[in-house]
């Protein structure tokens, strides 16, 4: 019965009324994919779908979306990398939603004040204590209480589940999971999400039988932000692995996450969750750093005041690194504040705080910023004094309160992806911070086929001033650049060039340079208030608290962004250093969104890869989503069928205003 139409839809396209020679839609499809699209922009391409459903139809073809991908020109969010869906067999509905949040986030964030596109909530079944939300928004990682506060889960929300938001898997723990991290690893040769937390209890059983009496205050209701002063605690690090397979296995099943069919079907299913690590201890545990380094998946923790552990995640023992004092600062105390790895220099970047002049009341503390050889676990455990390859000292910061060294975002590479045609992508010219450096001028001939790794991203370091010594609160960023160096390596094989010049081979590497390029950002919130970080390196958000509220669930007076212009210029290559453009650094308002809140949140979740902000308020199960980038439109089932090219009718009629697929991008 289909035929018949279909048979009239293409013959009023192509012989209805006089054939016009001028008309573009008088050309086959493939030739209207193949050149028309490969001139066009994606405003562009969102404005043909309201030409005509002609237009609608080929606007949705994957080859357009996986064409704009491969010229892109902005950060693209991470891909959708599944062991079902490699990246290179993404849809043409993911790769649009990939070109989508990447060009509206930019353009939105290039505002003076960004504003909020989309506002929704979703009920998360439980009290949300800590979240954090993996890069690109697929998958959300919680620590949850029941109602009645007296048992604690850890929860793996799907994100684009259809409808809304599903639990898919939820461990318990004895107490709230603070400090957490979540992130995308490779454990045995399996895809997985390898979480890492931390957790303290009461350290005297008197204390614990007194908290459950009621005498004591739950261990989890102290805010992990500020000192506690007479209670002893002891602290637990464990890590966990969840493999993506079965994560899709979970949300393939076909009945809500909280009905009895599907903890049925849930329950046949093997563990989801694997413990990789655990390390009890009655000194203080902070800082736990996930990240690829010698080969493995490795975890790396702070103990105490100057140790570091550090954990190969696939087996092995473990290795502890003791940071040595410095001889400048001896009589000081030394206390390491934050940590982050960098993978491929095989090192570990610390932050540690040198306490104030002994004798000296309320002088400020200096900081020193070192880098550290990473040590390579074997079968047996280990433990080494080490001194500091590079060290600076600042003398001039102040106070630094919640200080943070947020990651480089995972963004996905356009040259990563492939498109379903074969013709070779336009080739953009080299960044020249990545162009091979020039030959030297001498009798020795220099390869020149040298290989330019690709520099590594900067470190940032980012905390508030304390309102003290003499400042007013702000918020303090430094950046530490990448630096290049050519290595010379021994001649090979053969030794002379046809003209019988000595052959020499060049290496060039990066590392971490210890030069500060500071910024200062005033206070953007009146003086009864003060200010907190959601660290992120590219696009960090700050709020405000009243100043005597050092609860676990602050009143949140208002949210707002901090906006570096740096960022949208592309770096520079100067005196071998990746330098990396200074900006307009301010913290505008936003316009509507999160920007007053006016309640109190015990958690925050910031992806600043696809712009969206989760907010989770004391007591209620309800979490807020602010998205400040465009998707496109989808059905309830998170997906969008094409229209069959035989239900397309005359293409000169105009879809109308009912029929717009997409009007939230600017």
């Amino acid at each position: 019965m289909r035929v018949l139409p279909g048979i009239f839809n293409v013959a009023t396209r192509f012989l209805g009324r006089a054939i016009r020679r001028d008309c573009l839609d008088r050309l086959p499809n493939d030739l209207l994919v193949d050149v028309l699209f490969d001139y066009l922009d994606v405003k562009d391409i969102i404005r043909m779908r309201r030409v005509s459903r002609l237009y609608y139809e080929l606007t949705h073809h994957a080859a357009v979306w996986k064409r704009l991908l491969r010229r892109i020109d902005v950060p693209l969010p991470p891909a959708p990398l599944t062991p079902k869906r490699p990246l290179s067999k993404i849809s043409g509905l993911e790769a649009e939603r990939l070109v989508v949040r990447a060009y509206s986030l930019d353009m939105n964030w290039r505002r003076h004040h960004p504003r909020a596109l989309r506002e929704w909530s979703f009920d998360a079944q439980r009290r949300v204590l800590a979240m954090t939300l993996l890069p690109g928004g697929d998958y959300l990682v919680a620590s949850v209480s029941n109602r009645a506060g007296d048992r604690y889960y850890l929860v793996v929300y799907a994100m684009n589940a259809p409808g809304a938001p599903q639990a898919l898997t939820a461990v318990e723990t004895t107490t709230k999971a603070y400090d957490l991290q979540a992130k995308y690893m490779t454990i045995k040769e399996q895809r997985s999400i390898v979480i890492a937390y931390l957790r303290r209890d009461y350290r005297n059983k008197k204390d614990r039988m007194r908290a459950m009496r009621g005498y004591l205050p739950d261990v989890s209701s102290y805010s992990t932000q500020y000192s506690v002063a007479d209670v002893q605690f002891k602290y637990e690090c464990s890590v966990l692995q969840l493999s993506l397979h079965t994560l899709e296995t979970l949300a393939s099943i076909p009945y809500p996450s909280n009905s009895r069919e599907y903890r049925y079907v849930a329950e046949a299913l093997p563990k989801p969750f694997n413990n990789l690590f655990m390390l009890t201890s009655k000194s203080q545990l902070s800082s736990p750093v996930l990240a690829e380094m010698y080969g493995s998946a490795y975890l790396a923790l702070v103990r105490a005041d100057n140790d570091i552990i550090f954990k190969r995640l696939e087996g092995g023992g473990a290795a502890t690194l003791t940071c040595l004092e410095l001889p400048v600062a001896a009589e000081r105390s030394h206390h390491i504040r934050a940590i982050q790895l960098l993978p491929q220099e095989s090192a570990v970047f610390v932050v540690r705080e040198i306490g104030g002049a002994p004798g000296v009341p309320h002088s400020c503390p200096a900081y020193a910023v070192e880098t550290y050889r990473a040590l390579e676990c074997g079968d047996a455990p280990v433990t080494q004094l080490h001194a500091a390859e590079q060290c600076i000292i600042a003398w001039d910061l102040g106070h630094l309160t919640h200080l943070h060294l947020p990651e480089f975002p995972s963004f996905t590479r356009p040259e990563d992806l492939i498109a379903e045609d074969k013709r070779p992508a336009p080739v953009p010219p080299p960044h020249p911070a990545l162009r091979p450096a020039t030959p030297r001028t001498s009798s020795s001939a220099r390869s020149p086929s040298t290989k330019v790794p690709r520099p590594p991203p900067p470190i940032c370091m980012i905390g508030r001033a304390h309102p003290q010594c003499g400042r007013d609160e702000s918020i303090v960023r430094m950046l530490f650049l990448a630096q290049r160096f050519e290595v010379d390596l021994p001649p090979a094989p053969p030794y002379y060039d046809r003209h019988g010049n000595p052959i020499h081979r060049t290496q060039i590497v990066y590392r971490t340079a210890l030069e500060r390029n500071q910024t200062w950002t005033r206070r953007a919130t009146d003086y009864n208030a003060y200010l907190r970080i959601i660290p992120a390196l590219t696009r960090p958000l700050v709020y405000a608290i009243p100043w005597d509220d050092t609860t676990d669930a602050p009143k949140v007076l208002d949210v707002r962004p901090v906006i570096d212009r740096g960022w949208q210029r592309p770096p520079r290559l100067e005196d071998g250093v990746v330098r990396h453009p200074e900006g307009l650094v301010g913290c505008p308002s936003f316009d509507g969104g999160p920007q007053e809140l006016g309640a109190n949140v015990t958690a925050f979740a910031w992806d600043e890869t696809i712009g969206r902000l989760l907010v989770a308020e004391e007591s209620s199960n309800e979490i807020m989503v602010f998205d400040f980038a465009a998707e496109p439109v989808q059905h309830f089932d998170k997906t969008r069928y094409p229209i069959p090219l035989q239900d397309i009718p005359n293409p000169d009629i105009a879809m109308g205003p009912h029929e717009n697929p997409w009007t939230v991008i600017a």
